[in-house]
């Protein structure tokens, strides 16, 4: 939090300069004032109620929370912006729930735990083909399966990092040094860790292919201090692609490929890979999708499966959450599902089936349903829902979400 706190104060010193050297007739602290009430601010509140029962555990997981956003983002100053950006979650009613850090264990886990977080904190730069960021910064890549804020916790995941993007007609390169990953199980520290120390390298090459889609490249080079079994190497690249049948009807498709190996301070000797084929059709609002996830693992050594531990978890293998750390023998989803939005509702269905990879053990299946509604352009309403039968890995668990964002 300092590191990023330096970095906001140096950008507010070199807006106030640039305006003051724009605006040199004005007395300076007039500048300054000017900056300040030309900037954006956004107040951006989110209720959201979660429901889980959880076969095996002693009671019901309920949790009732309030996350409070507040941001600030001055004017631009010669291309040169600040932005400021506070998170507070709380808890409205009784825990009954384990946040990870309220010590409610005879509770299912729901990990949104109370705190107050400078969320992002970051000077940025940006013309037509560059744009530079220094601080605590949200930052996503392609799917965000392998980088991503996680958005959908209550405090969502940031990272204190450099960030350097170059964008062409055909291309666009990016470059991030992690220097601190903000868990969305932080503020308070405790365990699973709120923070990972890092010294970490992100590249990533997207390239427009025209009418063959996209191609993004990229290598994600790991190392936690604190979490060294997560010190890994991972290469590998992601196709979209779209081919149209008719006026109104494409198939869609995605393949993706990547291998991943240990680095620097881990001691675990291995190598895993991922592999994603997916395809479908869409049809006008309406898009049907059916696909196969693998990510591999080891039966006979521990900490050698897929991880993605920067990457967007919710979500990836159900909205149950079953699979956000990938077992020790791996794991195969299939699944389809349909897409379909009608004015301002969207309705999203998906059916999964898990297995090992590495045996032929059944996980499980499950069933997701969500509906969104948004009113006015500002109001964001959702209900989901996730029902997840256990084959032999972990519990049955039906879960229910509903949501209520505003944006102001």
């Amino acid at each position: 939090m300092k590191i990023a706190l330096n970095y906001l104060g140096v950008m507010l010193l070199l807006t106030r300069g640039a305006v003051a050297d724009e605006r040199e007739a004005q007395p300076e602290s007039e500048g300054l004032l000017s900056v300040l009430r030309n900037g954006e601010f956004h107040f951006i509140p989110r209720y959201r109620y979660e429901y889980n029962d959880e076969d095996g555990m002693p009671n019901l997981g309920k949790s009732s929370t309030l996350r409070t956003r507040l941001n600030y983002r001055t004017p631009a100053a010669r291309g040169w912006t600040a932005f400021l950006e506070v998170d507070d979650v709380r808890s409205i009613g009784r825990d009954l729930y384990n946040s990870t850090r309220n010590g409610r264990i005879d509770r299912p886990l729901i990990p949104d735990p109370e705190g107050t977080e400078l969320n992002q904190a970051l000077i940025g730069y940006a013309d037509e083909r560059y744009t530079f960021a220094v601080g605590r910064q949200r930052l996503s890549f392609d799917d965000q399966r392998f980088i991503g804020p996680s958005s959908w916790r209550q405090n969502e995941q940031t990272l204190d990092a450099v960030t350097g993007r170059a964008r062409y007609s055909f291309a666009e390169l990016a470059y991030s040094y992690v220097d601190n990953v903000n868990r969305t199980v932080g503020p308070d520290s405790g365990a699973p860790p709120a923070d990972l120390r890092s010294n970490s390298h992100l590249l990533n090459a997207r390239f427009v292919l025209g009418p063959l889609g996209s191609l993004s490249t990229f290598a994600y080079l790991f190392e936690f201090d604190n979490s060294p079994e997560l010190s890994t190497n991972t290469y590998g690249a992601l196709w979209n692609g779209s081919v149209g049948l008719t006026d109104t009807l494409n198939l869609v498709y995605t393949l993706s490929f990547a291998h991943q190996e240990d680095a620097t301070n881990n001691l675990n000797n291995f190598t895993a890979e991922f592999g994603q084929l997916q395809a479908g059709l869409k049809y006008r609002n309406w898009t049907a999708l059916i696909g196969r996830d693998v990510l591999t693992g080891d039966r006979n050594q521990l900490n050698a499966s897929f991880q993605t531990p920067l990457g967007t978890l919710h979500g990836r293998q159900g909205f149950a959450d079953k699979f956000t750390t990938t077992p020790a023998q791996g794991l195969t989803d299939d699944y389809v599902s349909l897409n379909a939005t009608w004015r301002n509702l969207n309705l999203l269905v998906t059916v999964h089936r898990f297995a090992a990879e590495v045996t032929d053990q059944d996980y499980g299946s499950e069933v997701d349903v969500q509906l969104t509604y948004r009113v006015a352009t500002r109001y964001d309403v959702l209900l989901k829902l996730a029902d997840y039968s256990s084959d032999g890995f972990a519990t049955d668990t039906a879960k229910m979400y509903f949501q209520f964002a505003a944006s102001f």
